[in-house]
C-alpha cells in the first residue's frame, strides 16, 4: 500500500494479458447489441458515430486493441464510469507518456500507460493490463447485469 502514498502506480489482480483484434471487435459488436434492450439512448446516440479513419488512429499511437475499438467508432462508447474519447480527444489530451482514453462525468479520466489502462491521478491505478482487457471486462459486466445505464454513465448493481 505503500506505493500509492508514493504516487507508484497500482497493484493489478485480474486476468492478465491482452486481447485480439478479433475479441475486441466482437466485443463492440455484443456491447451494442445488448445496448438495443439495456441502454437505448445509449444505442440511439452510439448509433451516429462513424469509425475512426486509419489516419486518426494512427496520430494517437493506439495500441492495435483500442484501435481495433476506434475502427468501429470514433469514441462515444462508456466502459464503466468512462466515455471513451475520439481520436481528436486523445490526441488533445495526451500527458506525457499516457495517452488519455476516457473521462468520467465527474472529469476523472484515465489512460495507456505502457499498455496498461490506469487512472489519471497522482497514484496512476492500474484498471487493467491492456485496453482490451478492459473493454472485455465492462462486456461481461454489462451482459451480467452487474452494471445499469443511468442516462449519464453505467453504476454498478449491488448484489
Amino acid at each position: 500500500m505503500g506505493d500509492f502514498a508514493a504516487g507508484k502506480m497500482g497493484t493489478y489482480s485480474g486476468p492478465t494479458g491482452t486481447a485480439s483484434v478479433e475479441d475486441v471487435a466482437q466485443a463492440i459488436v455484443d456491447l451494442e447489441g445488448l445496448y438495443e434492450s439495456k441502454a437505448k439512448q445509449l444505442s440511439d446516440q452510439i448509433a451516429g458515430i462513424a469509425p475512426a479513419t486509419v489516419d486518426a488512429i494512427a496520430a494517437t499511437g493506439a495500441p492495435t486493441d483500442l484501435a481495433a475499438a476506434l475502427k468501429k467508432r470514433d469514441g462515444g462508447h462508456y466502459l464503466f464510469d468512462y466515455r471513451l474519447f475520439s481520436c481528436s480527444e486523445m490526441t488533445a489530451k495526451k500527458t506525457g507518456d499516457v495517452l488519455a482514453i476516457g473521462e468520467s462525468i465527474d472529469g476523472d479520466m484515465i489512460g495507456l500507460k505502457d499498455g496498461a489502462v490506469v487512472t489519471m491521478s497522482e497514484t496512476a491505478e492500474v484498471l487493467a493490463p491492456s485496453f482490451g482487457i478492459y473493454l472485455l471486462q465492462f462486456r461481461d459486466a454489462v451482459a451480467s447485469n452487474k452494471v445499469e445505464w443511468a442516462d449519464v454513465g453505467w453504476v454498478s448493481i449491488d448484489g
